[in-house]
């Protein structure tokens, strides 16, 4: 039996390293894929045994925090992990801002508003 499979802190430790290595990348250009020889490097430190597919596929299954919309993960395969940095994060539509949207409208009418009881 190895220790991750009866240590209640695995998964925490396991998210901590992520975390860390996460904030150090995500300001990056290019998404961060760690393969499991290398996170099995990184829990060794901590007294964990190697992680593989298999192993981290059922951590993933039984705690979001790892799923691919769980905000630390954005892909898991046979191959590695993708850490969900910026660059690895689906595009989001940006907001739409100016005169033609209801918030521009509202914001113009609310200062015309102020203007009005300004002045009266």
């Amino acid at each position: 039996m190895r220790l991750f499979e009866v240590s209640n802190n695995f998964s925490v430790d396991l998210t901590t390293v992520l975390r860390n290595i996460l904030g150090r990348n995500d300001d990056t250009d290019s998404p961060v894929v760690l393969s499991y020889k290398s996170i099995s490097n990184l829990l060794s430190n901590m007294g964990y045994g190697e992680i593989n597919f298999a192993q981290f596929d059922k951590i993933a299954q039984s705690d979001p925090a790892f799923q691919p919309d769980g905000g630390l993960i954005a892909d898991y395969n046979e191959s590695g992990i993708t850490l969900a940095t910026k660059a690895a994060k689906p595009a989001e539509a940006a907001p739409v801002t100016g005169a033609d949207s209801d918030a521009g409208k509202s914001v113009d009418q609310m200062a015309h508003n102020a203007v009005q009881d300004l002045t009266s």
